[in-house]
């Protein structure tokens, strides 16, 4: 699919109800045919002019000044979308089958960020609270994981502490039981007494978390992160630290992740699997913990291994038993010290389960397969810096995916990155968001093959 004038096919949101693919591109909400991509409906969503003048005013590019969608949440039969708005971010909601019908409009600060080049990630759960992890403001300089719209009371992390997040780059977001899951790279705090470096960090949030009293009031209590551990084994491991996608797959309850090296290093690239096991081990053991700038990260232990959250709003139960007063009060003395986890999340095998040299991937699918005996297998889809897929299959005997398949999806030498990647699980389905097209590719591609009984 493309069309003269729409650009930046940047967001993608399979809505199988209604057979359809919701697309967020650069002024433009598009609904899609998820069979054909066949046109169904195009809506204009440009910022007026004034905006665009106080854009301008600002120092900004014409380019810049224009309505990036960044932010595409499908909640039961509407949809809450989210754009940049010549950094004046606007966010609405809209009926899932006419996206014309805006049935609400409302500031999109903290939930979508003001410049096209900064990273988000959102979810919105069943009951409609909104979670989110963007730059609250204009000069992208107050990164923030947030909870607001809902039922549940507005939370953040704290506001210019570099200990809950610094330089973070936000990459995808997930609700797995009783706790949310951020992903995402950040310039890592504890190395930076040896130079810069960036980690992959998973975050750990608490649905039920209420926020603190006289102390982390609107913040979060439940909050502690850990660094997402990738690498070669060795006597000096080598360590794919940059995380660039991620996929959770649900019955299995495993993080596919994709990771690469730094920007200026050699070209290398890899996938880790975690499961629960992986994030539980982390999350119950021990923090780390720096009690000023002129001294050492040391380990201390964890009083509350089993993640608990004391919540204020169950004061009869502080008033009845001055005990639980106790623990709530020295719980949140510890969520205000400790936020890092000593121990990084370790994969399920020692080594990753594709190695790539000289390439960078930066997306991840994978879809289930079962074969006639009743076997299932996972086949992993990445997504090349250049614009190809790579199909891989994880055998359960194996540790190590073999690649099946290499896919060129546009004729040619010139390089097509991809802006958006997501799998239609039902129908078998690839759909690609690139600058000016968008793709979709069947999983299952034999028919190319002639067999001879």
């Amino acid at each position: 699919y493309e069309s003269k004038g729409i650009e930046d096919y940047s967001q993608l949101v399979i809505d199988s109800k209604n057979d359809q693919l919701i697309v967020g591109a650069r002024d433009h909400l598009l609904r899609l045919s998820s069979k054909n991509l066949d046109e169904l409906e195009a809506v204009s969503w440009k910022p007026n002019n004034i905006s665009v003048m106080t854009c301008l005013a600002r120092g900004q590019t014409k380019e810049n000044c224009r309505n990036f969608v960044r932010v595409l949440v499908l909640h039961n039969d509407r949809i809450f979308t989210c754009g940049t708005n010549a950094f004046t971010p606007n966010c609405t909601w809209r009926d899932v089958s006419v996206l014309n019908d805006v049935q609400e409009s409302l500031t999109g600060i903290a939930k979508c960020p003001y410049h096209p080049e900064h990273n988000t990630t959102a979810l919105m759960t069943a009951s409609g609270d909104l979670y989110s992890a963007t730059v609250t403001d204009y000069t992208g300089r107050d990164p923030a994981i947030l909870r607001m719209m809902g039922p549940s009371p507005y939370l953040r992390t704290v506001q210019y502490n570099s200990r809950w997040l610094n330089e973070p780059n936000f990459v995808s977001t997930y609700e797995i039981n009783e706790s949310v899951y951020f992903f995402f790279r950040e310039t890592a705090v504890e190395y930076i007494n040896c130079g810069k470096s960036v980690y992959s960090r998973v975050a750990r949030l608490c649905k039920s978390d209420t926020g603190g009293k006289f102390v982390l009031e609107d913040n979060w209590t439940s909050f502690s992160k850990a660094r997402l551990n990738c690498s070669l084994p060795g006597t000096y491991p080598f360590y794919f630290n940059e995380l660039q996608g991620t996929y959770f797959v649900e019955d299995q309850q495993l993080v596919y992740a994709v990771f690469s090296t730094a920007p200026t290093s050699v070209y290398a690239s890899a996938v880790c699997v975690y499961n629960s096991t992986s994030f539980n081990n982390a999350f119950s053991g021990s923090y780390k913990y720096q009690a000023n700038a002129e001294m050492a990260w040391t380990r201390v232990t964890n009083s509350r291994p089993n993640h608990q959250v004391y919540s204020w709003q169950q004061s009869k139960h502080t008033m009845i038993n001055p005990l639980f007063s106790a623990l709530q009060r020295q719980h949140l003395v510890d969520a205000q010290k400790f936020q890092m986890m000593d121990d990084a999340v370790q994969p399920l095998s020692q080594e990753p389960v594709v190695v790539a040299e000289n390439e960078r991937f930066t997306h991840i699918a994978v879809h289930q397969i079962q074969t006639k005996h009743h076997e299932k297998f996972n086949v992993v889809f990445l997504v090349t810096l250049e614009g190809y897929i790579k199909k891989f299959i994880t055998l359960p005997e194996s540790k190590k995916a073999c690649l099946v398949e290499e896919i060129r999806v546009v004729k040619g030498e010139e390089i097509h990155p991809v802006q958006s990647f997501q799998l239609d699980k039902d129908k078998g389905t690839l759909f690609l968001g690139m600058r000016n097209r968008i793709f979709q590719i069947s999983v299952q591609r034999c028919d190319r093959f002639k067999t001879k009984m």
